[in-house]
């Protein structure tokens, strides 16, 4: 039996923001645990006791959390230096495997026999075994056309509708031979599906078995519902009362359908619809929820929220209707409207009377990124895409929408602030925010500029903001200049 596997778990989590902007996605609260303890329990399960977790993006937080967890008990965890990211084979390749090897990815929530998939491997005798799975939206993934004993011939990555010559897809889901990493290349990025699988098919090394099961990509919001829904079948067919804590206090509250409270939560004088999850805790009063899913120390009262997920520590209060939407951590919306398909960024406050239909950014700093405090001329940097600043207006009726402007520097938020439309800038100056100065000081880490910014107000907002940015950013351009110099005739520059 084969007693290792790799969780592949380096990525961004880009599809699943902004609620990965705090955490990686292995670690989002699925029901009554992270995703990753799920994927740990079910290799558990099928006897792994040697798992490999390759890991790039907030790796430090998923370490620590299964040094601490249950289900971690009695395995023995790798986790591989990866200095950049090497795609999927890369990462397996990093790894240094030796053995036949289970490979998962860090998105998979299944219970398809893994016993089974194993089985048909050995009998084949070759390089590699996809996990397949047929669907009726092949499009989405990558699809296979299977021979006699289950031979690859065809395999085609996430193809347009036309071009799809099977509904079977393939899972994410292999067994491997430590030999099939000669065709991967050293120290650059390869991946399965878009790079070694091909590779493989023309080497008649690679095989497909068609599996029978649940399984889901919670990579998307749409998936990380299904397994939501799916978990809560399963814990409400072990017993016939919802799923409650035993420290979760319920009062006033009506509950219909598959509903999971967690540790420390408060829910009372409310409606609730399943499926849905209320995290660890989490308050709801007088408010109704239906299918939705609220992360930890979330706050939903007087408030409406259907089939939504609800960010940690965000408060949806005053009247609020949320509907179809992602909100990220931190936020705080008062009376607003949020319609179909709308995502907001962590740390955004929505002013009362907002409606939004679309995707609010707002800008994030990531602390693996860069040390603002160990870099000079700050005020030059370009930043990222998620720490660049995305000017935002509300319209004459109420409505929140993004303008299509975006500042990676200084420099171009200068620009910008020349051109933009007046009630952008009032929009970024409001009352109970100032993101501007925000943006200053968490992403350059310029507490004086920030300062100065904060004080602006009235009809010459413009302007006062232009001329106060051009004189920081002159100085920092001085600044730089002088320590050139200095590099130049070998010496360090003497305050003045």
């Amino acid at each position: 039996m084969i007693s290792r596997a790799v969780i592949l778990a380096g990525g961004f989590g880009t599809r699943l923001r902004p609620l990965t902007f705090t955490r990686p996605k292995p670690l989002l609260p699925l029901v009554d645990k992270p995703v990753l303890e799920h994927i740990v329990q079910y290799l558990k399960a099928h006897g792994i006791r040697n798992i490999t977790i390759t890991t790039n993006y907030m790796r430090e937080m998923i370490i620590e959390h299964l040094s601490k967890c249950e289900v971690a008990k009695d395995l023995r965890f790798s986790y591989p230096e990866e200095p950049e990211p090497l795609g999927t084979a890369g990462s397996v390749k990093n790894a240094g495997l030796d053995e036949t090897s289970v490979i998962i990815q860090g998105d998979n929530i299944t219970d398809i026999d893994l016993r089974e998939l194993i089985k048909f491997h050995k009998k084949h005798g070759r390089l590699a075994t996809i996990a397949l799975m047929r669907v009726d939206d092949p499009y989405h993934y990558g699809i296979v056309e299977i021979g006699e004993e289950g031979i690859v011939k065809r395999f085609k990555e996430k193809p347009r509708p036309e071009e799809c010559f099977s509904n079977l897809i393939n899972t994410g889901l292999y067994v491997i031979e430590p030999e099939v990493l000669k065709y991967v290349p050293e120290r650059r990025p390869f991946d399965f599906s878009k790079d070694l699988f091909p590779i493989l098919v023309q080497e008649g090394e690679l095989y497909g078995c068609e599996v029978e099961g649940f399984w889901v990509d919670v990579g998307k919001p749409d998936g990380y519902m299904r397994a939501v829904a799916w978990l809560l079948k399963k814990l409400a067919s072990n017993t016939a009362a919802p799923a409650i804590a035993d420290d979760a206090k319920l009062q006033n509250t009506e509950i219909r359908g598959e509903v999971f409270v967690d540790e420390g939560a408060v829910v009372s004088n409310a409606t609730i619809y399943g499926p849905t999850v209320i995290g660890e805790g989490a308050v709801v009063e007088s408010a109704e929820l239906h299918a939705s899913v609220l992360f930890e120390k979330s706050e939903i009262a007087s408030a409406y929220v259907e089939r939504s997920i609800i960010g940690e520590s965000s408060m949806i209060r005053g009247g609020a209707r949320i509907t179809d939407s992602v909100i990220g951590p931190y936020c705080s919306i008062h009376d607003a409207v949020l319609d179909r398909g709308s995502k907001v960024w962590p740390f955004v406050n929505l002013p009362y009377g907002s409606k939004l239909k679309g995707e609010l950014r707002r800008f994030v700093r990531f602390e693996y990124a860069h040390k603002p405090e160990a870099a000079k001329n700050r005020l030059l940097r370009r930043v990222s895409e998620e720490e660049a600043f995305y000017f935002n207006l509300q319209d004459y009726d109420g409505t929140i929408r993004h303008t299509g402007f975006v500042a990676y520097s200084i420099e171009e938020l200068i620009e910008i602030l020349k051109t933009i439309d007046e009630r952008s800038i009032k929009y970024h100056l409001r009352n109970d925010a100032n993101d501007f100065a925000e943006w200053i000081i968490h992403i350059f880490g310029e507490r004086e500029l920030a300062e100065e910014i904060r004080s602006v107000e009235g009809e010459r907002a413009r302007t006062v903001l232009i001329d106060i940015l051009r004189r920081h950013l002159a100085a920092a351009v001085r600044e730089g200049a002088v320590e050139a110099n200095a590099k130049v005739r070998g010496s360090t520059p003497k305050a003045s």
